[in-house]
């Protein structure tokens, strides 16, 4: 599922211009453009994926699945 929305081809090129735009700093456009790029690159590959569904039963009786996903993207730790 993520996989189908983050590569989806011409949004892909909207979401970069705009984050290009919003880059603070004073490099260059194109530096920007290189930083924004490396940034987007970490967020394609996974590496970690949980998925969660447990059962819940309502007030009203009623049963319920709850479904739940966490995607890690990096496991680096900033100080």
């Amino acid at each position: 599922m993520v996989e189908y929305f983050y590569h989806r081809g011409w949004q892909w090129q909207v979401v970069e211009d705009k984050l290009v735009e919003e880059f603070k700093g004073k490099l260059s456009l194109e530096e920007k453009r290189k930083k924004v790029r490396g940034y987007l690159g970490l967020l394609g590959p996974c590496q970690a994926v949980l998925e969660v569904s447990f059962p819940l039963k309502r007030d009203n009786g009623e049963y319920v699945m709850i479904n739940g996903w966490r995607a890690q993207h990096s496991h680096h730790r900033t100080p």
